[in-house]
């Protein structure tokens, strides 16, 4: 992240391609992914 977006509490999100896997059980990028594929977000 750059400091700019560090300073003003800015988090970037980019939405994980249409193809993309799980990660390690733990990781927050799952929660992601789950949602989009339930919603059929992802192309």
């Amino acid at each position: 992240m750059s400091p700019h977006t560090e300073k003003k509490g800015i988090t970037a999100s980019i939405l994980p391609r249409s193809n993309a896997e799980y990660w390690e059980e733990w990781h927050p990028r799952n929660e992601v992914l789950k949602v989009l594929k339930e919603d059929k977000q992802v192309e």
